[in-house]
């Protein structure tokens, strides 16, 4: 069950007009109250490259202008001071934010060739373009004109909104550029003042032996006034530091964000921007799953790593990872990972990010971070969900809650359409989740209506965007999933319908990295396979001995028996999550009716073959784990096994599979013998079909 929540976000300070009484709305709740009956609204947040002006209609219970003016007593509210004018039209009220935190979607422009900016179309692409990095940052007074004005061109030929890094080297050149930004047509919106700051002497050593928060206050404090005057209206960003945790041995919140929000800067800015990389190695693809959830504890309100007191937040460059050598460049990381590309719409419903900036568009070969792909003319997964998401600019952000904790749910309003983001988790698929309103009818809509009342099935691994008129039924309109990975709108096509979804467990074949690219041993990703979870030998008697590596695409699995012995199991155990996860199960309840998973693998010679899933607490049991037996010829084989065929031998304490399933923690594989014997695993693939 997805619950959709409408919300309303006056603020502190707000005066409301409703025809000639006003009302001035101080610290609390915001309450609407006629007789005896009390309204509560909750606080609004803002979403996404608002126009100038956003509406929000509340409906009241009565539609004569003396109950209206009367329904509102009381009015408290958290929050900042802006001026809002409401109207009375038809049966609601309808309020009008002048002044708002606009949220955008963006790209970073990279180095573009003749051929690539012919081949990206206006349709390409969304947002704001920005302009920014360190190359940036190193160039000369005459190049930085030079590409200026190349970017500028690329920007207004495709009808892009600009953002322009000003390089603080070139501050005694800043009259000259500002003159010449405000006389081109560029369609600025806005200034960053520079790139990763706290990094600087790494860029520009000669010139800027060190650089502290100190020095960048004084620039941005010099720089920021004269950007007010040559381009009033232009949105000013500061900092763009490299990241939220500790780079170059330095703390980058403490040593530079807490004092930047302190100091005289912060209010000569808009907005502050910090660089996103949650993983600066190599991750697993299931891994990037968790993007929404680390980037939420950044902003917990017991102890909020970014202050409450700082200008709004624009994630100015983010990625899942970022490539600094060609050992990085793996399958699933950048613009490849397909996982982050589900956990975009969930980042980027926290109301204390303002905007975010992929990085990049395009990127030279080997690096996959660009969301376009020259080498092959095609567009990476990231694109999909970008794509997917700007039909959010200018809408209003409603609360969603989920029961099922593999569903993420995002919901916006605009134009008199609801617009639901539905993201599957799990490699299995959620089969007719319905979408409700809950008991809303007396605050946001008609009794008659209904919001996104609904029911969709989502495909493994997936991203789903549901939209609806207000009171009508919902409607696919866009959809990407693991499996397949081109946007496809409306129900599932023949091909899905007669074909399966299967995602990578553990692919052997994936080559090893070098330790440089980990942070610690719990991030050797050698090891792991996609859950991010390390396999491990597993042998259940004494006398036997199990031996894994990984060599030629493969996993080997090598069983040694040292004397004659009864029946065990020699093979490897497969984790369903990470090795750093706190939660060390998942609930695959929807893999019970039609879940498959799918081994390859090669036996030297014919022998039994022993599949078990292991529950959570295997003591709960009686150590009488789900497993299925089945005979294996030599030679190379695919080996199907359905979920629902798993049960007990029978010893223990007895517990249906489908329960089972609700706390299930890892897949084991092995050969059960009582001789030594060797065999090899290729893939394990988890599959699901309609």
């Amino acid at each position: 069950m997805i619950v959709v929540q409408p919300v309303f976000s006056p603020e502190e300070g707000m005066e409301i007009a409703i025809w000639s009484q006003r009302y001035t709305i101080i610290k609390g709740e915001l309450y609407m109250k006629r007789q005896d009956h009390l309204f509560v609204f909750f606080a609004v947040a803002l979403m996404l490259c608002c126009p100038a002006s956003l509406s929000y209609a509340l409906t009241l219970p009565d539609t004569d202008k003396s109950n209206a003016e009367s329904s509102f007593s009381n009015a408290i509210l958290n929050g900042s001071s802006y001026s809002i004018n409401p109207e009375y039209k038809g049966t609601g009220l309808e309020v009008s934010r002048k002044t708002i935190i606009p949220k955008s979607l963006g790209v970073v422009y990279q180095y573009l060739t003749a051929d690539e900016m012919n081949a990206i179309q206006t349709d390409n692409l969304f947002g704001t373009l920005k302009m920014g990095g360190r190359w940036v940052s190193a160039l000369s007074y005459t190049d930085y004109i030079n590409w200026v004005d190349k970017f500028c061109a690329f920007a207004t030929s495709r009808n892009q909104q600009a953002l322009i890094q000003l390089p603080i080297a070139q501050k005694e050149y800043l009259d000259a550029i500002l003159s010449h930004l405000s006389s081109i047509n560029c369609n600025l919106q806005g200034i960053s003042i520079d790139n990763e700051p706290d990094d600087l002497p790494t860029v520009l050593p000669n010139l800027f032996p060190s650089y502290t928060i100190q020095n960048y206050i004084s620039d941005v404090n010099d720089i920021a006034p004269k950007i007010r005057s040559y381009l009033p209206g232009v949105y000013i960003v500061g900092l763009d530091l490299m990241s939220f945790t500790v780079a170059q041995g330095e703390d980058p919140i403490t040593n530079w964000l807490v004092p930047f929000c302190n100091s005289s800067a912060a209010s000569n800015v808009d907005y502050i921007s910090i660089h996103y990389y949650p993983f600066n190695g190599a991750q697993k693809e299931w891994d990037t799953l968790k993007l929404g959830s680390i980037i939420k504890g950044f902003f917990s309100s017991e102890s909020p790593l970014v202050p409450v007191n700082c200008p709004p937040l624009i994630l100015g460059e983010f990625n899942t990872t970022f490539q600094y050598g060609e050992g990085t460049v793996y399958p699933g990381s950048g613009g490849d990972s397909i996982m982050a590309a589900l956990t975009v719409p969930e980042i980027f419903s926290l109301d204390r990010i303002s905007a975010l900036m992929h990085y990049s568009l395009t990127e030279s070969p080997p690096s996959t971070l660009g969301l376009y792909d020259m080498t092959t003319s095609s567009f990476k997964p990231f694109y999909n969900t970008y794509k997917m998401l700007s039909d959010m600019n200018g809408g209003k952000y409603m609360e969603a809650y989920s029961n099922d904790s593999d569903v993420m749910a995002t919901v916006f309003s605009k134009n008199g359409k609801y617009i639901l983001y539905l993201g599957n988790y799990s490699p299995f698929l959620k089969r007719n989740i319905t979408v409700s309103n809950g008991n809303l009818s007396s605050v946001y809509t008609d009794s008659s209506d209904t919001l996104l009342e609904t029911t969709v099935s989502l495909a493994p691994f997936s991203l789903t965007q549901v939209e609806a008129s207000f009171g009508t039924q919902g409607t696919i309109v866009n959809r990407f999933s693991y499996a397949y990975r081109d946007l496809r709108s409306g129900d599932f096509r023949t091909d899905e319908v007669n074909g399966e979804f299967c995602s990578v467990l553990a692919d052997f074949s994936e080559p090893n990295l070098t330790g440089e690219y980990f942070i610690g041993d719990n991030w050797n990703q050698n090891n792991k396979i996609a859950s991010g979870g390390s396999f491990s030998a597993t042998n259940y008697v004494s006398g036997a001995s199990v031996a894994l590596s990984k060599s030629n695409n493969v996993l080997n699995v090598d069983c040694n028996v040292s004397s004659s012995m009864s029946l065990y199991l020699c093979g490897v155990e497969l984790p369903f999550y990470s090795d750093t996860s706190k939660q060390n199960w998942r609930n695959w309840q929807s893999g019970f009716a039609k879940g498959i998973f799918r081994i390859s693998l090669e036996t030297d010679s014919p022998g039994s073959f022993l599949f078990q899933l292991s529950y959570v607490n295997p003591e709960a049991l009686g150590w009488d784990a789900h497993q299925v037996e089945l005979p294996v010829n030599s030679g190379r084989q695919v080996i199907n096994v359905r979920v629902s065929d798993f049960k007990q031998a029978g010893w223990g304490n007895y517990m249906n599979i489908y329960d089972a399933l609700k706390q299930i923690s890892s897949l084991s594989i092995g050969i059960n013998g009582t001789t030594s014997a060797h065999f090899k695993i290729n893939s394990v693939q988890i599959c699901d079909k309609l």
